[in-house]
């Protein structure tokens, strides 16, 4: 350990507490303690909305429930004409993962929001370990996930079940195989590294299709960025490692190979193919009233420009890596809207942290600045996050709402949703008469068949409904629309738990509408 701790020392150059400014705390326990007091904020806000109400949380607690119940991945809510009732053949594991939740922490809103908790955790100790397998001392390895969590393009997300945070985990620790491997000495097992590279690397690509091609590009360019010669043993490695993911994908895929054509393979190319996607990110530069996402789209810039100059001009090998790897994980600003950051961002903040360690570059105070800056940015959130929860406790008990919603809809009643009513009432109504009725796009494409014709108007016996969702929603069903102007819906209930306003966080979590079709049960 002191020999390695010499080596490591030599690649660096001069002592930590000689290159690094004030701004930037260089203490490892005070880092430790940072970071703990983040972690502690993201596990104590868990089961609080936004977690619980909306989005990918519940698309996939939906298949994650099935599959507890029945061996099967699928969205009974969202019965749609690409076979979504029979099974789901979107990425798998997002909806493993919540199933296991859902075992552990029952059908509860901590346990449909634990997986965001839990993947943050292990995409931080990843982080860490990249950092310290890339070199950076311990002073400053503990600094870069609370810098992470400073970024905008990546905070947000690390606080939902995302796909996107699950290709991120696997990315990392790919990255810690492939920046590990050039550092092994010959008479260590190289191929059992790149073995668990090539399985991580599997994973990840059955996390979220959009952004696997990237992951793979960002997989061959660190393969290849420190290699002098091709590594056969590493690739052989690699080889057997992918071998047990993608026989899985195969045996689950192949069965009904047609379904997975309509629901990934046609869905994805009409949904992320198109030349107005490329534009996006140039176009987003000019702001237009939206400065969070103005400010988004300026940190994606600032991670492709910084990652494409550190592949280039990063004088140690395991900058490079880490830096062409980043610069493929970039790639997909250009190609969807909003695009997948997380691994991108993790990946940029650590960058800052490499670049800023290697003694030839001039920036290296400047990068530092900008590192404390992350750091300082990380917590602040992390404060606003913990006293939000704190405060807004009340207006965000989905209790509150879940036995007023029982008590108003009951079994044999046909029901149409938004994802806020969701958790409710999933285990008290049939498979067959929940309907989710997705209001954003893309999400539209996925609408349950029932919702999708005038007829609906006549099928349904109570509406629930997200009160600010209800313009969306007016769109996209035009016999919702008019079923309100006929009067054929009424207005039955309003169920608003009490909520306190804040400057940063106005909106109640649940302003939900109950509706009852005049003649109904």
């Amino acid at each position: 350990m002191a020999g390695r701790a010499a080596s490591l020392t030599m690649e660096l150059g001069p002592s930590a507490r000689d290159s690094i400014p004030k701004a930037l705390p260089t203490g490892a326990m005070g880092a430790f303690v940072a970071l703990a007091g983040l972690l502690a904020v993201i596990w104590m806000r868990t089961g609080l909305v936004p977690a619980v109400s909306g989005g990918d949380e519940v698309w996939w607690s939906e298949s994650g429930w099935h599959w507890l119940r029945e061996g099967v991945l699928r969205w009974a809510c969202l019965a749609d004409d690409r076979g979504s009732a029979i099974v789901s053949y979107w990425p798998p594991i997002a909806p493993l993962l919540q199933a296991a939740m859902i075992r552990v922490f029952g059908l509860t809103p901590f346990g449909v929001a634990a997986q965001s908790s839990l993947v943050c955790t292990l995409l931080f100790a990843a982080t860490i370990a990249l950092a310290r397998i890339s070199g950076l001392p311990w002073s400053r390895v503990l600094w870069v996930p609370v810098a992470t969590f400073g970024l905008f393009t990546v905070e947000r997300r690390l606080m939902q079940v995302r796909m996107e945070n699950l290709t991120a985990l696997f990315g990392v620790g790919m990255l810690c195989c492939l920046v590990l491997l050039p550092r092994l000495r010959p008479g260590l097992p190289r191929g059992i590294t790149g073995a668990a590279a090539g399985f991580l690397l599997g994973v990840g690509l059955l996390c979220y299709y959009p952004q696997s091609p990237f992951l793979l590009l960002a997989f061959a360019g660190a393969f290849a960025a420190a290699a002098r010669e091709f590594d056969w043993p590493a690739a052989a490695g690699v080889a057997v490692g992918l071998f047990g993911p993608t026989l899985a994908a195969a045996i689950w895929i192949l069965p009904h190979r047609d379904l997975f054509a309509q629901q990934v393979l046609a869905s994805g190319l009409d949904r992320y193919v198109g030349f107005r996607h490329v534009l996006a990110p140039f176009r987003e530069l000019i702001p237009m009233g939206d400065w969070l996402r103005w400010l988004q789209n300026l940190e994606k810039w600032a991670l492709l420009i910084l990652s494409g100059f550190a592949a280039f001009k990063g004088k140690q090998a395991r900058t490079r890596q880490v830096a062409v790897a980043a610069l493929a994980s970039s790639l997909p600003m250009f190609a969807f809207v909003p695009s997948p950051q997380v691994l991108a961002g993790v990946l940029g903040g650590l960058l800052i942290f490499l670049l800023a360690e290697e003694n030839a570059l001039p920036a290296r105070r400047r990068l530092y600045l900008t590192g404390a800056a992350l750091v300082a940015l990380g917590l602040g959130k992390a404060g606003l996050v913990g006293i939000t929860a704190w405060m807004q406790e009340g207006g965000r008990d989905y209790a509150r709402i879940a036995d007023p919603l029982r008590a108003l809809v009951r079994p044999g009643q046909h029901v149409g949703i938004t994802q806020e009513a969701w958790l409710a009432l999933r285990p008290v109504i049939p498979d067959q008469d929940l309907h989710l009725l997705p209001y954003a796009v893309p999400s539209v494409d996925n609408r349950p068949v029932v919702a999708r014709s005038a007829a609906a108007a006549d099928y349904f016996d109570r509406l629930v409904l997200q009160r600010d969702r209800l313009p969306d929603l007016l769109r996209v069903y035009p016999w919702l629309a008019d079923g309100l102007h006929r009067g054929q819906f009424v207005v039955i209930a309003n169920i608003k738990p009490e909520f306190r306003p804040l400057p940063w966080a106005r909106s109640p979590n649940y302003d939900l509408m109950v509706f009852a079709r005049q003649g109904s049960p």
